[in-house]
């Protein structure tokens, strides 16, 4: 959608943003899988949903039948995280998502990884581990292994949440133009793997990519959205169509060190606008030796890819933007409304309608944020 295409009159900002209400015991109950056995059967499609007393306690499942849904392929690269690797693992498989390729890389792991993968082998598509060039390297050999229509990755200390892949399938299967999606709530999860609650973000745009808007506080973004207006595109949360992933090249890039992802955004931009779900989908695990711990070096690693991506584009500050960021008139209510009409970023989201009502669906809308 192009930054100028007409949209509807509806107006979000930063603090209309409807907070996501989640009761801790809902998610600590939901999160923490039953007992695994290899003769277990898939969790049932939706016995409950459509049931006039569904139970609270059975997991969301589409009302679709399961033979129409998409082949969804995830990739985990692992190297030395064998203390965070069952619960990933755990997190992708026991969702009893039917349609799944699961692939596991790892790169010649010295702990115990290997005994916890082995365990899962006969429910994984594909893995190995030997050495390779770094987690980006593993991720795209993992990636052009699969055959699957959708894509993603979870690093190996992330998970998944129980309604991840279904939600996922649910939305590219009902929304066939839409490539890309992410979540608008961020999930965190601290280093024992206990849920910290989920941010909040207001929209994506190509636009924004390119003003610096997703990158991190510490990135140099001259001429774009200072550090304190700045967002993410979670990486684990975010999901994609194979066609977009061909169109932009098919790799992974490792010449932006620990900000290959964002890079890879920019390629995804250049072909599909990025839409926002309002549903939580994953969440970051806090751990002090991920490569993006390290915010200062992250921070340069995006800052060379932006720039990339900025020469490319022929990009150019808007001066009405970089002038209502940086005087931050954007503090003052009716001038803020203003602003978001003519200095703010089109957008699109799925979001749920009818919520109270057994006909509970999803909704793709176009709106403007700021």
């Amino acid at each position: 959608m192009s930054e100028s295409s007409p949209v509807p009159a509806r107006i979000l900002y930063a603090s209309h943003v409807p907070p996501v209400t989640v009761d801790p015991s809902d998610i600590l109950e939901q999160a923490a899988p039953p007992p695994h056995s290899d003769d277990a059967s898939p969790p049932s499609t939706g016995a409950g949903r459509n049931s006039p007393t569904p139970l609270a306690s059975e997991p969301w499942r589409p009302a679709v039948d399961p033979r129409n849904l998409p082949r969804i392929s995830i990739v985990t690269p692992n190297y030395n995280y064998a203390h965070f690797l069952e619960a990933t693992l755990r997190s992708v498989l026991d969702q009893g998502y039917p349609n799944l390729e699961y692939v596991v890389i790892d790169g010649g792991s010295r702990d115990e990884s290997l005994r916890v993968i082995e365990p899962y082998a006969p429910r994984l598509a594909y893995w190995h581990s030997r050495p390779d060039k770094g987690m980006y390297d593993a991720i795209t050999t993992g990636l052009q292994r699969t055959t699957g229509e959708i894509m993603g990755w979870l690093n190996s200390d992330d998970m998944h949440l129980p309604w991840t892949l279904w939600t996922v399938a649910d939305i590219f299967a009902r929304f066939p133009a839409v490539q890309w999606i992410t979540t608008l709530a961020l999930g965190e999860w601290d280093y024992t793997g206990l849920c910290l609650g989920f941010g909040a973000n207001r929209g994506y745009s190509r636009a924004a990519y390119l003003d610096g808007r997703y990158g991190s506080m510490s990135m140099h973004a001259p001429r774009g959205v200072p550090p304190w207006a700045r967002e993410s595109i979670q990486q684990e949360s975010t999901f994609w169509r194979r066609s977009l992933w061909e169109k932009a090249g098919g790799y992974v890039s490792t010449e932006y060190g620990s900000a290959g992802d964002f890079e890879l955004w920019g390629r995804f931009f250049e072909h599909a606008e990025l839409v926002g779900v309002t549903a939580p989908l994953s969440g970051f695990r806090l751990q002090h030796a991920q490569q993006s711990a390290d915010s200062a070096k992250y921070a340069g690693h995006a800052a060379h890819a932006l720039e990339t991506h900025r020469r490319k584009a022929a990009w150019r500050p808007p001066a009405t933007r970089f002038l209502s960021y940086h005087t931050r008139f954007w503090k003052l209510p009716k001038i803020r409304t203003i602003a978001t009409g003519w200095a703010g970023y089109s957008g699109q989201r799925i979001r749920r309608t009818e919520t109270s009502l057994p006909t509970a669906q999803w909704a793709l809308e176009s709106y403007r944020f700021y």
